[in-house]
């Protein structure tokens, strides 16, 4: 347990989770799935700081833009999230829309699939 609680002092520490995210990334078996996990969790350990959360994206995003592809062909930025940043993007963007959802689309959408016949 007091492992577990260092481990996320340290995650609370920019330099530390951004050569983290970027040691995994260039570990040649850390996979698609892996990526996907990474992202995940990290959200989940930091989703009671959604602040520091969205600031540790951008970074990771001004990362990603910084990568000679996505200066190549900028129009594939964002478009095979094949990164732990786009990734996280995707679980940033599920807690930050959560409770809009919860208490404004939610109702809406479910009367439309009802109405589409998809129950």
């Amino acid at each position: 347990v007091a492992g577990l609680k260092d481990f996320h002092t340290l995650l609370c520490s920019e330099p530390f989770i951004l050569n983290f995210i970027q040691t995994l990334e260039q570990q040649p078996r850390f996979n698609m799935k892996d990526r996907c996990n990474v992202a995940s969790l990290l959200m989940v350990a930091l989703c009671e700081r959604l602040d520091y959360a969205t600031y540790i994206l951008s970074r990771l995003l001004f990362n990603l833009m910084k990568r000679p592809q996505i200066k190549t062909s900028p129009h594939l930025f964002l478009r095979r999230t094949e990164s732990v940043a786009e990734k996280f993007l995707t679980n940033w963007l599920t807690f930050a829309l959560y409770d809009h959802v919860k208490q404004v689309a939610g109702k809406p959408l479910y009367m439309l699939t009802e109405h589409q016949g998809y129950h």
